[in-house]
């Protein structure tokens, strides 16, 4: 599996940000670029957790051989609907 998530920012870098701020007097925006850090370390996250569900889920598909479908055989032909079910306006 490639790399292919995007690098957080570097505890240097949010310090870096962080102490500016601090340094020019301002407590709200110190809290403003703190919560900017946690704005954009929580997107990224959420990015690479996207990106890893995804990447999850095409591997567990393609180790057994089928579509999310459970109701299709891994052939890829449906399954045989009774008459009767059928008629019921249901699938077995």
């Amino acid at each position: 599996m490639t790399n292919r998530l995007h690098p957080l920012p570097t505890p240097r870098r949010v310090a870096e940000r962080e102490m500016v701020a601090l340094e020019r007097g301002s407590v709200g925006q110190f809290l403003n670029a703190l919560c900017s850090t946690v704005d954009t370390v929580v997107s990224e996250m959420r990015l690479q957790i996207a990106v890893l569900l995804t990447e999850f889920r095409l591997w567990r598909t393609n180790e057994r051989g089928c579509s999310r479908d459970s109701d299709r055989p891994p052939d890829g032909r449906a399954r045989q609907v009774s008459h009767r079910s059928a008629q019921q306006g249901g699938t077995r």
